[in-house]
């Protein structure tokens, strides 16, 4: 007597159901599938069963369907077949980080007086490992350069950093061209306000200059949602599970020198002045803001997406804590976008978020 096959997903294929429409999250490769609402019923309902006994569950009405549902999962290796499995465990959705501050922002504009060097030094004393510097007005080479030493003298922790600089005489692509190749933790540099079409430069192995016409201003031009920023990998995936997928481990300092979860939030919790990094992120009230999940958030908790997508706490429906991102342009309930396409603000905003990203910040 033959053993029937038990088809199972591969563990980072995973279903996530929304309100309109369901899909495979592949984690491995990098991106997502939509499936029928009978095939998420089967994948989940009767993981472990038999192929027969899962017929046998539907009377046998739909055999025809079922064969075809798993023989497109295989040729598209979503899935394979076999005899025992309790050999093959699901996925541990387990998050975990050796910190509890592991990415930051730091925003910079002609008024901003607080101590930039002293910033710099508390994130490596709290061991951050991701930073991104914001300079909404020009800073000139010499500057910059300065300071990216500074950040060779200490025993930074960060092992990424990330520049947003504006175009400026004081400060051209060749500029930036000459830092990514000289300091090894800078792996972008992004010029905005730049003249001409946006684009990307490898300039050396992962190391990117980005340009883009649009000019970043001010912190408002954060929490866009939008499918060019899904992040569909297994970390992101799990942290989306159990943290916020935007602020969990992050700590900003605005360009007034406030300690806050983002720049654009309304809370602060101190003023570097006077108040530590350290004693800020340790504050029940700073660190509650990590542990909201999408699960959490009006309208997202019903999207098919809320474990792959970014999320904005700051910007949000009727300025509610759990409302959905006010930038989001997504209906669950109907399965569709917003008609009017994103402009190019936004969508070069995007992409420059997304493109050669070393860093969650």
């Amino acid at each position: 007597m033959s053993v029937q096959p038990t088809y199972l997903l591969y563990a980072s294929c995973v279903p996530v159901s929304g309100a309109k429409r369901k899909i495979i999250c592949d984690l491995q490769r990098n991106g997502y599938v939509p499936i029928p609402d009978g095939l998420y019923e089967i994948l989940t309902r009767h993981r472990g069963k038999s192929h027969k006994d899962i017929k046998a569950a539907y009377e046998n009405k739909y055999d025809q369907i079922i064969d075809d549902y798993f023989k497109m999962l295989v040729q598209h290796e979503f899935a394979f077949a076999c005899t025992d499995p309790n050999l093959f465990p699901e996925l541990s959705l387990d998050w975990k980080a050796p910190f509890p501050v592991f990415n930051a922002i730091l925003d910079r504009d002609n008024n901003s007086a607080y101590d930039l060097r002293s910033a710099v030094s508390q994130l490596s004393g709290i061991n951050c490992k991701y930073l991104q510097l914001r300079f909404f007005d020009p800073i000139d080479g010499a500057a910059l350069t300065e300071l990216l030493q500074y950040f060779e003298t200490i025993r930074s922790a960060t092992i990424g950093l990330e520049v947003l600089v504006p175009a400026a005489p004081g400060f051209t692509s060749t500029d930036a061209r000459k830092l990514l190749s000289t300091f090894d933790r800078l792996n972008k540099i992004t010029l905005h306000g730049s003249p001409g079409e946006f684009s990307i430069e490898e300039v050396r192995n992962k190391r990117f200059l980005i340009s883009m016409p649009t000019s970043v201003d001010s912190e408002a031009h954060c929490g866009i949602i939008d499918p060019e920023l899904f992040s569909i990998n297994i970390k992101a995936f799990t942290e989306a599970k159990k943290f916020n997928s935007c602020l969990n481990g992050k700590i900003s300092v605005d360009r007034k020198g406030f300690i806050r979860n983002c720049p654009s939030m309304q809370e602060d919790f101190g003023h570097l002045d006077d108040t530590s990094l350290a004693e800020a992120s340790s504050h029940p009230d700073f660190r509650a803001r990590w542990q909201m999940t999408k699960d959490e958030v009006n309208v997202c908790r019903d999207c098919e997406f809320r474990y792959i997508c970014t999320d904005c706490r700051a910007y949000t429906q009727d300025n509610e804590a759990d409302g959905k991102p006010l930038k989001c342009g997504y209906d669950p309930y109907t399965g569709e976008w917003a008609s009017t396409a994103p402009s190019n603000r936004l969508r070069t905003r995007v992409r420059a978020q997304k493109t050669a990203s070393s860093s969650p910040a």
